[in-house]
C-alpha cells in the first residue's frame, strides 16, 4: 500500500508467503470464466483460506 503525495510505501497488504503464492499461480493469466469462478476466493478476508485454495490449485 502506498499513500501521501509524493506517494511512498506504508505496507505490504499481504505477507510474503501468500504474495509468493499469487505470483506461482498466475491468476491473471486465468480465463475469464476461471477468474470470475476465482473472484470468491480472491475478494476472501479468511487469509489462510486463500492460501489452503491455492495450494490445493497448486498441487501442494
Amino acid at each position: 500500500m502506498a499513500g501521501g503525495n509524493p506517494a511512498r510505501f506504508i505496507k505490504k497488504r499481504f505477507d510474503d508467503e501468500l504474495i509468493g503464492l499469487l505470483l506461482r499461480l498466475r491468476w491473471w493469466d486465468f480465463t475469464p470464466e476461471k477468474l470470475a469462478d476465482f473472484l470468491p476466493v480472491l475478494c476472501d478476508g479468511d487469509l489462510n483460506a486463500v492460501r489452503a485454495v491455492i495450494r490445493r490449485m497448486l498441487g501442494e
